[in-house]
């Protein structure tokens, strides 16, 4: 695959649909980042002006589907980077990985920020999206269009990752909920119940008592 192609496929990895684009390149703060995209899209030759609507074509001429990657309701940002050595096929650490995607950001986009292991760290865990974090998995999916183009990974697949790991979150947390209220229910109902056995033992005496005085 020659360069023109890599940039191709990591142009297209992080910007998967033309909505993805338009969302980016919608804010404020992504202006400069926008145009660091349009550069580098025309320094590979995979546009021939160097200008955001001649990238808006290119994305729109690429249209490539992002349901073709079945991801299981398992499958996770942290189960993909523990696995990373079968299913991203990089067998080194986490740290490593961070590095290797800086160096490929610093070289091509330097505009996007710089990662750290502790960024992976904070969205394996699963927070809510911001800005900041969704920089960060655009950075994720140049490196994967970029140097691992096979696995056609992309932004917006990152993205459900994420949400899936929200949602094993949110999961977890009802079922924690549910446990502690049936348990606070079956003691409410054990202590209901010794209520009744004294009172009832108090209504049987209190009966005798009233029997022996009208006798």
């Amino acid at each position: 695959m020659d360069n023109r192609q890599k940039a191709v496929s990591a142009l297209s990895a992080v910007f998967p649909t033309i909505k993805s684009f338009q969302n980016f390149k919608a804010k404020y703060e992504n202006i400069r980042k926008t145009d660091c995209f349009v550069y580098f899209a025309h320094s590979a030759g995979v546009i021939k002006r160097r200008s955001i609507r001649s990238l808006e074509e290119f994305i729109e001429q690429q249209s490539p589907d992002i349901e073709d990657r079945i991801i299981l309701p398992e499958l996770t940002l942290a189960y993909l980077l523990e696995h990373r050595r079968t299913l991203l096929g990089f067998n080194q650490s986490v740290s490593s990985l961070v590095c290797e995607i800086n160096k490929e950001i610093q070289n091509h986009i330097p505009e996007m920020p710089i990662l750290s292991k502790s960024m992976f760290t904070r969205l394996k865990q699963g927070h809510s999206m911001t800005a900041h974090k969704e920089d960060i998995l655009r950075c994720f999916a140049f490196w994967l269009g970029l140097k691992r183009p096979d696995l056609n990974w992309n932004y917006e697949k990152l993205m459900r990752l994420c949400s899936q790991t929200r949602n094993d979150k949110g999961t977890v947390f009802v079922r924690s909920v549910g446990t502690q209220i049936e348990s606070e229910l079956s003691l409410s109902l054990t202590v209901l119940k010794k209520s009744l056995k004294h009172l009832t033992h108090a209504i049987s005496i209190a009966e005798r008592i009233r029997r022996d005085e009208i006798a």
